[in-house]
């Protein structure tokens, strides 16, 4: 029972709780159990899982020198820098993601080992595979400044739907506490598949359906049934503790979210309103930013993943429109 805690959230307690130490052994049985269930299309991510052995690997080295806790907790966040970075190829964000999420504080003395940590492992990641994960990116502009406050309105859109996420997983947890463990994961891949069937779009890591929606290429009721399948598939699977994160789970919501606005978009006002790919991109960063509660992360790892700067201030109205609306509506609970 107690290998079963992973991810974002396991690291933060460990930080808070237990001074930066983090067991071995549980991040060996999140990294195979999160292989086996990314491999059989469960709708998690790689990033929990991903960090989680970055900042063991952190923590573990730290001990064996026998650094004091300070020293180890930045280690935990070069670890969790270096993982996002080789994950997602984007070192950057990678070391925002570290110190906003994790650490939650940006320290001067802890900037330059967590940036070296995080150029080093997407060095190494560029030499050991060819794959890098990357948006296919043909929008960034605005077509018009007549559109921001449409883009307001997306933002509250997606901001309203994180908090939905967050309370259906919160309550699905609730029902799920009642079960034995193997029950928890049979039901969770049973609702999977049941949503996979209709919207076989929603399995795996998800950067290929992610493209799609960046290229226009869904309709209004694939992408919005796309949705309502992933939200509830990633509910499941967080309630029912299946190894893996939420990062890529909210990219695949948030983009195709954001080609359901654009499409609504440009049929109401198509002289006015960008592509729907255009959109789509910014649901990924309304959504990323609602669910870690990070607008830098949120911002710079859109930005590193697309190539382009134009998307930045539109993306910044998106994300810090969706935090706040996801807060607001939290509070209200």
């Amino acid at each position: 029972r107690e290998n079963r805690e992973g991810g974002i959230v396991h690291i933060i307690e460990r930080l808070v709780y237990y001074q930066g130490f983090l067991p071995m052994r549980a991040a060996i049985v999140q990294f195979l159990s999160s292989a086996v269930a990314i491999a059989s299309g469960q709708s998690v991510g790689r990033e929990g899982v991903a960090a989680h052995i970055g900042a063991t690997a952190g923590s573990l080295f730290g001990r064996k020198l026998e650094l004091p806790n300070n020293s180890v907790r930045t280690l935990v966040g070069c670890g969790t820098a270096a993982s996002i970075a080789a994950s997602f190829n984007t070192p950057l964000g990678g070391v925002i993601f570290a110190m906003e999420v994790v650490m939650m504080e940006y320290s001067i003395v802890s900037f330059a080992p967590i940036i070296l940590a995080a150029v080093s492992a997407t060095a190494v990641a560029h030499l050991l595979t060819d794959a890098q994960p990357t948006l296919e990116v043909t929008a960034t502009q605005l077509s018009s400044l007549y559109e921001l406050p449409y883009l307001v309105f997306c933002g509250a859109v997606v901001g309203v739907t994180s908090a939905w996420f967050t309370r259906l997983t919160a309550m699905t947890t609730v029902l799920f506490d009642r079960f034995e463990i193997w029950h928890r994961m049979v039901a969770a891949g049973f609702i999977t598949a049941l949503a996979a069937a209709a919207f076989p779009q929603i399995m795996g890591v998800g950067f290929e359906t992610i493209n799609v929606a960046l290229a226009g290429g869904f309709g209004l009721f694939l992408a919005f049934g796309i949705v309502v399948a992933k939200f509830i598939a990633t509910s499941a699977a967080t309630a029912a503790t299946m190894p893996g994160g939420v990062v890529l789970p909210s990219f695949v919501i948030g983009s195709a979210l954001g080609a359901v606005l654009g499409i609504i978009g440009n049929f109401a006002a198509p002289e006015y309103a960008s592509a729907p790919g255009f959109y789509a991109l910014m649901g990924i960063g309304g959504m990323i930013g609602a669910v870690l509660q990070a607008p830098l992360t949120a911002l710079v790892i859109l930005l590193e993943l697309s190539g382009s700067t134009e998307l930045l201030l539109p993306a910044m109205l998106v994300v810090i429109t969706s935090i706040v609306v996801a807060r607001r509506v939290d509070a209200a609970e």
